[in-house]
């Protein structure tokens, strides 16, 4: 059997598609059974091979509203710009895979069919597993997720925040002080249209 892998951006529904495998039996064992890899920012030669790698597997990916992804990371303290390269990178690595794509934001009539179509696609037999399939369906819920007052405005008026502020941790030698400053940025939204588009094209979701 060709062995699964699993290529993500942050925040985009990792944990519900690693709990997913193990309900099928493929538990991540500290990478042996298979690997996972975060979309970095830059496609560095370094990050290209372990992409590279990835070639002949077969891939899992997970796609989430990616401005919702932009604003976890306000949410985190780190810079909207960052996870923007990560879909830039995610995006442009994505042909190189055979992959299938989990779609966190899956219409609810249609999410058994989808958790099927993961489990055939790592090889398994949904037929084996189907009760639990269902009882992950009926509790579909993304994990590992957060509310937050910019998140709130965006899904409910479409209000997308237009600056971030930043904190900046220096430590001062000789003195070993750890000194914190802040830095206000404007944040570029556009960065994300094509990452937006793409969502928006998957047929499983009604973004």
């Amino acid at each position: 059997m060709t062995k699964p892998s699993l290529l993500t951006v942050t925040h985009t529904g990792t944990n519900f598609a690693i709990a997913f495998l193990e309900l099928l039996d493929i538990p991540h064992n500290s990478g042996r059974n298979y690997t996972h890899l975060h979309a970095a920012p830059e496609l560095t030669p370094s990050m290209r091979e372990r992409y590279e790698d990835l070639i002949g597997t077969k891939c899992i990916v997970t796609a989430r509203d990616p401005i919702l992804s932009g604003i976890r990371y306000i949410h985190n303290g780190a810079p909207v710009s960052q996870v923007a390269g990560c879909w830039d990178v995610f995006l442009e690595v994505l042909p190189w895979m055979d992959a299938f794509i989990v779609d966190v934001g899956c219409r609810e009539a249609d999410r058994v069919e989808h958790l099927c179509d993961f489990a055939r696609h790592v090889g398994k037999d949904p037929e084996d597993y189907m009760d639990a399939i269902i009882e992950y369906a009926n509790a579909w819920k993304p994990l590992n997720v957060s509310s937050n007052p910019e998140k709130q405005r965006y899904i409910e008026q479409g209000i997308l925040p237009k600056e971030q502020v930043i904190h900046i941790h220096r430590k001062l030698v000789p003195r070993r002080e750890t000194v914190e400053t802040t830095l206000t940025k404007k944040i570029d939204w556009s960065a994300f249209d094509d990452a937006v588009a793409w969502y928006k094209s998957l047929p499983t979701n009604d973004a």
